[in-house]
């Protein structure tokens, strides 16, 4: 799979999929808070497994996190489940998702390399 396969603001390697239990959520509020989700940008699917309750939803941490997609679940009236389970996922995915964002920003560099100002003069 390659980047053109993906929403505008999705690199593949920064890709990452969730899943959320939600508590709360009317019937009439899942297609409305499910396409307010997907125009976020960096979000590249999203959909609402209606007999589980479940948000499953693969995008970009570099461009939005869990906090942008809360908000929007609570926005339309349901919540992230509030069991153990959840809260342990949550935590974790919020990690991974900042470990993400760390590495998208870091600069590589070679040890073999002469730091600046001590290059060798012919």
């Amino acid at each position: 799979m390659s980047d053109l396969d993906h929403k505008v603001g999705v690199k593949e390697a920064n890709l990452v999929k969730r899943t959320l239990a939600l508590t709360g959520l009317q019937e009439h509020e899942r297609t409305p808070m499910c396409e307010e989700i997907a125009q976020l940008l960096g979000i590249d699917e999203v959909s609402f497994e209606q007999q589980s309750e479940k948000l499953s939803i693969a995008y970009d941490p570099t461009h939005v996190d869990l906090d942008d997609i809360e908000g929007v679940v609570q926005r339309h009236g349901a919540e992230i489940a509030a069991n153990w389970w959840n809260r342990v996922k949550t935590g974790y995915y919020r990690f991974v998702d900042q470990n993400v964002r760390d590495n998208a920003k870091h600069q590589p560099h070679c040890c073999h390399k002469l730091p600046p100002g001590n290059q060798r003069r012919k």
